[in-house]
Order: C-alpha cells, then sequence, then structure tokens
C-alpha cells in the first residue's frame, strides 16, 4: 500500500514519471522490497520528494480513500489485471498485449496513424 501512496504524493508534488521509473528499476532490476516504507522512503529522496513529506503520508494516511476510490472504479470498469487500458471508454485490454494489437483496436475506433 506505501508504494501506491508514494505514487500519489509524487503525482501531487509534479514528479511522478520520475518516481514511477525509479520504483520499476528497484523492484524489477535492483530486486528490492518496494513493500518496504524504508526503502520507498529513499527511492523517493533520490526522485525529488523530501523525506519527511514522504512519513507524512505514510503516518496520516492521506491517499488511501484516493487509492481506494480508484481501485474500485477500475474493478467497476472490469479492470482484472495489469498493465490496463482503456481506450477511448469503450475498449479494455488487460494483460501485455503486442503492439499490434493496439494499432487494430484504435484502427476499430476510427483513429489514423500519424505520420512520424
Amino acid at each position: 500500500m506505501h508504494s501506491l501512496e508514494l505514487g500519489e504524493l509524487a503525482r501531487d508534488a509534479g514528479v511522478f514519471r520520475e518516481l514511477h521509473g525509479r520504483l520499476f528499476t528497484a523492484y524489477w532490476s535492483r530486486h528490492l522490497d518496494i513493500g518496504d516504507p524504508a526503502v520507498l522512503e529513499n527511492i523517493a529522496v533520490a526522485g525529488g520528494l523530501d523525506a519527511g513529506k514522504v512519513r507524512e503520508a505514510f503516518a496520516d494516511g492521506r491517499y488511501k480513500e484516493r487509492i481506494s476510490f480508484t481501485t474500485q472504479a477500475a474493478l467497476d470498469l472490469g479492470v482484472d489485471g495489469v498493465p490496463a487500458w482503456l481506450i477511448d471508454d469503450k475498449l479494455m485490454f488487460t494483460g501485455a498485449r503486442p503492439h499490434e494489437a493496439f494499432e487494430d483496436a484504435m484502427t476499430q475506433l476510427g483513429h489514423k496513424a500519424i505520420e512520424g
């Protein structure tokens, strides 16, 4: 749960993209426990967040309601796996998909490829 809370703190601070990449690298490449608040705090500080604000967010639970709301919204849409994409509020993909699946979906929905 703390990793989701950290993601919301980073979103509010405008550093979500940076932190997201750091979290993925920590987990998949460095095999760190991103469920450990101390590990998350180190990642957050390296990504530009203040350690004190991270500890405060974990302690006061300010993001738990937002996380619960977005989780329920995803479940209500039928998300049952990750990654998940909702395209044009019409088509849902869950799980890993080849690039061609997205091209076909975009064509079905009437989108045209952008050159370049």
